[in-house]
């Protein structure tokens, strides 16, 4: 129940035209519990340093600090993908704390999308993810979109949406 909540809304399609497509995984829910979370002890470890208890209050800070940053490395990701017919190109733009990695790819190369399902050895550690399967002459390869999180059904509805945009696009450059 409550990682449904923490997921709802993550993936969306922001574009679906025939010239453009645009997709974006932006995690504000998870990322927003978080910093409120971080918040909380920071508050509970300021009190206790006004309450005198000067060493649990650093411990409590250090602790929000360290894994309060640690996890908003992690969360606080935007990916957004965009797939221009008028361009020919395809843009993978994910950025995080750290920094923005961009990627910009052909999209006569872009052959499909699919759905790769990674099993964890614990229940639960299931890890779904969306790949981009390109083709450039007899190579291919694949390039992973990171998506926060994602549930299954939602990376199978991209892509679906991808696919069906390519295939649009491939009939319409063979006619």
């Amino acid at each position: 129940m409550i990682q449904n909540i923490l997921r709802t809304d993550q993936v969306r399609v922001i574009s679906n035209d025939p010239a453009v497509l645009e997709i974006e995984n932006r995690p504000v829910r998870p990322t927003a519990l978080g910093v409120a979370a971080i918040l909380v002890a920071v508050a509970a470890s300021m009190a206790a340093m006004a309450d005198g208890a000067w060493g649990t209050g650093l411990t409590v800070l250090i602790m929000a600090a360290v894994v309060g940053g640690a996890f908003l490395t992690e969360a606080a990701q935007l990916t957004h993908l965009r797939l221009d017919r008028n361009t020919g190109t395809a843009r993978l733009r994910v950025t995080t704390l750290r920094g923005r990695d961009e990627k910009c790819l052909t999209l006569s190369e872009i052959t499909g999308a699919e759905l790769q399902t990674r099993y964890g050895s614990a229940a639960g550690n299931d890890e779904v993810r969306l790949i981009l399967k390109l083709t450039n002459g007899s190579t291919t390869h694949e390039v992973v979109l990171p998506l926060a999180r994602p549930q299954s059904g939602d990376v199978a509805q991209l892509a679906h949406v991808i696919n069906t945009w390519l295939s649009v696009h491939t009939r319409k450059g063979a006619t």
